[in-house]
C-alpha cells in the first residue's frame, strides 16, 4: 500500500476516535515531509511495506544534522512515526513495526527554581523572587531569570493586537467582570467560605475552540483553576452562559441547559 493512502487511513481512524482537528492537522503535515523525504530517497512513490527501519533512521538523521531542526521538533517527528506504524501493525498494513524498537534521545531539561512554602502569599513570593532577579513567566508557568519575560510579553502583546479578530477584545472586556467576580474569593478572609460556583450541564457535543487572550487573563485563569479545583472548560462554560444570561440571549441559552 502507498504511504500516503497508509497515512488517509490513519487519519480516518484519528477522526473516528474523536482526536481533535489540531492534532490530525499536525499528524498530516509531519506526514506529508515524511513521505515527501521517502519520496526523495527513493526517487519514486513510497510503499509502506518497502520502508526499512535504515529508511526511518535517515529521516531521523536529516532532521537533526542537515535542517538542525530543535530536538522538540525532531521529537514530534519521531513519535509521528511510531504513531503511524503503531496502527499500520495494528490493522496489518505491515508484516512488523520497525519504528517500534527506534530510538531517540531526549531533549534535556531547562533547569527550575521551585519555591512552594515560607511564604504567607503568593504576593509575597512574588516580592521575593523579584528582589533575586526572577520574573515570572506564563509560558514556562515559573519563574525564570532575566528581563526577558517582560520582552516576551510585550511582543505577544502586540502579535494579539494584530492577529486578534474583530469582536474578541469587546467579548473579553464583558467576560473579565465575571472572571473577578470568580477571582475575588482569594481577597475574602481565610476563615470565610468561598462562594459556590455553578455548575452547568449543556446539551450536545463537545468540541475544541481555541482562542487568544492577555497572558495575564490566561495566569488567572490557571491559577484560578488549581486553587478551586474546576477545569478551565468549567469556568468558561460558566462565565458564557452568564453572559448569555445577562446580554440578552437568556432565553436562547437556557433552552440548552440540562435541568
Amino acid at each position: 500500500m502507498l504511504f500516503s493512502n497508509t497515512a488517509e487511513k490513519f487519519y480516518d481512524y484519528m477522526a473516528s476516535i474523536e482526536r481533535s482537528p489540531r492534532t490530525i492537522e499536525v499528524y498530516t503535515r509531519d506526514l506529508g515531509y515524511i513521505r515527501r523525504f521517502l519520496e526523495e530517497r527513493k526517487n519514486g512513490p513510497v510503499y509502506i511495506e518497502d520502508i526499512t527501519q535504515e529508511d526511518l533512521e535517515a529521516f531521523m538523521r536529516n532532521v537533526k544534522e542537515v535542517k538542525q531542526y530543535s530536538a522538540n521538533t525532531r521529537s514530534n517527528y519521531f513519535y509521528t512515526l511510531r504513531s503511524l506504524y503503531a496502527f499500520a501493525y495494528k490493522k496489518g498494513l505491515v508484516d512488523r513495526n520497525i519504528a517500534a524498537s527506534m530510538d531517540f534521545m531526549r531533549m534535556p531539561k531547562k533547569e527550575r527554581t521551585y519555591l512552594t512554602k515560607g511564604f504567607a502569599s503568593h504576593t509575597e513570593l512574588a516580592g521575593y523572587m523579584k528582589s533575586k532577579g526572577y520574573e515570572w513567566d506564563s509560558t514556562e508557568r515559573n519563574y525564570v531569570k532575566g528581563s526577558s519575560v517582560q520582552q516576551k510579553a510585550m511582543q505577544q502583546s502586540n502579535e494579539s493586537s494584530e492577529q486578534a479578530e474583530p469582536g474578541v477584545d469587546d467579548a473579553l472586556k464583558n467576560i473579565l467582570p465575571l472572571l473577578k467576580r470568580l477571582q475575588s474569593a482569594e481577597c475574602q478572609p481565610a476563615t470565610s467560605e468561598p462562594k459556590s460556583i455553578p455548575r452547568y450541564q449543556v446539551q450536545g457535543m463537545y468540541g475544541t475552540k481555541a482562542m487568544r487572550m492577555a497572558n495575564v487573563l490566561d495566569e488567572l485563569a490557571r491559577r484560578f483553576s488549581q486553587e478551586r479545583n474546576i477545569s478551565q472548560r468549567e469556568m468558561f462554560e460558566v462565565a458564557l452562559i452568564e453572559f448569555f444570561q445577562r446580554y440578552g440571549y437568556r432565553d436562547e441559552v437556557e433552552k440548552y441547559l440540562l435541568k
